[in-house]
């Protein structure tokens, strides 16, 4: 497994079994690269990966690159045939999912977004809302029994580049 963190705290707060013991814990190999994630994977070989998963987007400031068209598009070649790119885009002032379809689309990924409603403070679960991409349909077919995903919704068609995004066009006005 390899874990990309911009934040050095954070790696260390990860490594200190005072605080938490996954990493020490773990029967699996860690890689951590420190840096910003789109940059550092640039460097990994093509079909490194067989699954990705991006989770920067649940507090108020999210990172735009990470969910351009051309940022989707590298992820894409780093994965492996089959694989997929899951997306955690919990967030309390902007609906993501527009942003997911419209790329999805554009890239012709198949795609499913998953709402878990399921709330327990007591052990940190939170509500949250997830995305997985593919390339291939038959990647997704383990998880279209499950009815809590449904088809990511392209309808809005916003896609964000690296020239380009617009963040008031996915603020939740509630």
């Amino acid at each position: 497994m390899t874990i990309y963190e911009i934040d050095p705290a954070i790696v260390d707060i990860a490594r200190d079994p005072r605080y938490f013991t996954y990493l020490k814990d773990s029967r699996a190999r860690l890689d951590i690269v420190g840096g910003d994630g789109r940059l550092r994977l640039a460097e990994a070989s093509s079909e490194q990966f067989g699954v990705m998963v991006l989770d920067a987007f649940s507090f108020d400031a999210i990172p735009v690159h990470l969910m351009t068209e051309e940022a989707i598009a590298s992820y894409r070649r780093k994965l492996r045939p089959g694989g997929g790119i899951v997306f955690h885009i919990s967030n309390h002032h902007l609906d993501l999912e527009p942003v997911l379809g419209g790329i999805a689309e554009r890239l012709g990924l198949s795609s499913l977004v998953r709402f878990d409603d399921r709330n327990d403070p007591s052990i940190g679960r939170i509500p949250s809302k997830w995305v997985v991409l593919a390339d291939d349909e038959e990647a997704l077919a383990p998880l279209r029994p499950d009815s809590r995903w449904r088809p990511l919704d392209a309808s809005k068609g916003v896609v964000w580049s690296d020239d380009f995004s617009n963040i008031i066009s996915v603020l939740n006005w509630r």
